[in-house]
């Protein structure tokens, strides 16, 4: 069985101090008497935003996943994951079943490319690239582009440097013998 709440939580930046007031202990009560399981996730920390500005700002995890036990045995490979709220204050959640989780290695970026004046452009062309969305959607949205430029730039015209190295070395091996 699978359950998505909104809750009150801890899990907050800005406003009041959190208070324990008795519906909050029943509900956590309820969460223990089910069994119930808050899934982990990936994405963003919190999932609701009050949108005002600067001091006034609160930011909570508020929307959770939970499953039973039995839950999380017929999906054994699970995944939650927060996108980008678009109409609504709170973001949407992804729960996706019986998926394998890609395992890719995170990106890097070569202090190699700095040599090379095409690096530089492809930062600002894409730093200059009109992206609609707040600030911090623009900002990831950005650098998502400059991943995916620098990883085809590489690829295409720089050269998979591990690949050549291994190359190189097992040529010097043959040529040592």
């Amino acid at each position: 069985m699978v359950v998505i709440l909104t809750v009150l939580d801890l899990k907050r930046k800005g406003g009041r101090l959190y208070v324990h007031d008795v519906e909050s202990r029943k509900f956590r009560g309820f969460i223990q008497t089910n069994g119930l399981v808050d899934l982990d996730f990936i994405g963003l920390r919190f999932t609701w935003c009050n949108n005002r500005q600067r001091g006034i700002r609160v930011w909570k995890r508020i929307d959770r996943l939970f499953v039973t036990a039995s839950g999380i045995q017929s999906h054994p490979t699970q995944l939650v994951c927060y996108l980008s709220k678009i109409t609504s204050d709170h973001y949407s959640i992804l729960f996706v079943t019986d998926t394998p989780i890609s395992h890719r290695s995170p990106f890097r970026f070569e202090k190699v490319w700095l040599f090379y004046p095409r690096s530089w452009n492809i930062v600002r062309e894409v730093w200059c690239m009109p992206v609609h969305g707040d600030t911090r959607y623009r900002v990831i949205r950005r650098l998502e582009l400059m991943r995916r430029r620098f990883l085809r730039w590489n690829r295409e015209e720089v050269g998979d440097k591990f690949r050549r190295f291994e190359t190189i070395k097992t040529s010097i091996a043959e040529l040592q013998e």
